[in-house]
């Protein structure tokens, strides 16, 4: 049974969400493009000196492609998160030596051989310490993420996407509700000590919000732990995973109807009215 066409609010950067937009679309969807994050590159004009090491690790799009350019002496054998940091790493020539089944850092750590040998972990600034802990590794910072908040608020959608948790912090700061989700201001963020700043959301009172999908275990307890919930979790922490934990929301969403009737997939669009 073809899933029920909803507005999925993609929260992406911009220049990572094109293929998430393609499957959306594909399935029927509206898809809407919010993103919440931005990039930051660190350090872009030094070179990474690769040389000397057995492995570089890679955990993101986004670090792949630094990695490609900055790269510095012989590549060494490059360990990649999972399929789309691999696939991004082809962009470039770069073929991965190494891609577990299971997209977290404990999986990556788990496929490991050993010894493991001198690793390099080429992320992003703050990045979780599984991979620098289990195998020793050294760490560079390639790029910081940012909050990028919207300056219309969150627009109307029936679900909600979030792919990291930077995403899903920054969705709990200006989707400040009750409990994390509809009218009032969210908890304050333990690990933060303050409290997220309360934003009038644009859709949806706690009756009637949008569906938060996210794209694995570490997403969704960013999500919690800011008082946001999680209502679909993927089964595999990939864009494949991601795509089916929307297609298992979508009935869930449709049934929901946090999207005004009139503006959903299908419909006509309302009139703009005359100036």
């Amino acid at each position: 049974m073809a899933p029920a066409p909803v507005r999925v609010i993609v929260t992406r950067p911009e220049e990572h969400a094109a293929e998430l937009v393609e499957r959306l679309v594909a399935l029927g969807h509206e898809p809407v493009l919010c993103p919440l994050v931005r990039i930051e590159p660190l350090g872009e004009g030094a070179p990474v000196d690769v040389a000397g090491y057995d492995w570089v690790v890679v955990t993101s799009r986004t670090g792949a492609a630094a990695l490609a350019r900055r790269a510095r002496g012989e590549l060494p054998r490059v360990a990649a998160i999972g399929p789309g940091t691999a696939a991004e790493l082809a962009v470039h020539g770069i073929t991965a030596a190494l891609v577990p089944e299971v997209s977290t850092q404990e999986g990556l750590v788990a496929a490991f051989p050993r010894p493991a040998g001198r690793v390099l972990f080429a992320g992003a600034e703050g990045a979780r310490r599984v991979v620098v802990d289990e195998l020793g590794a050294d760490f560079v910072a390639l790029y910081r993420t940012v909050p990028a908040t919207p300056p219309g608020g969150l627009p109307a959608g029936d679900m909600v996407v979030v792919a990291s948790p930077s995403a899903a912090r920054a969705l709990a700061g200006i989707w400040a509700v009750p409990g994390g989700v509809g009218g009032a201001p969210a908890p304050a963020d333990a690990s933060a000590g303050a409290r997220a700043p309360a934003v009038v959301p644009a859709v949806a009172p706690a009756t009637a919000r949008p569906v938060v999908v996210s794209i694995g275990p570490q997403t969704s307890a960013a999500a919690r732990a800011a008082g946001l919930p999680v209502d679909v979790e993927a089964d595999s922490f990939n864009l494949d995973g991601l795509v089916a934990a929307v297609v298992r929301a979508s009935a869930l969403a449709a049934v929901r109807g946090a999207c005004p009737q009139e503006s959903r997939p299908g419909r006509p669009a309302p009139a703009e009215p005359a100036p």
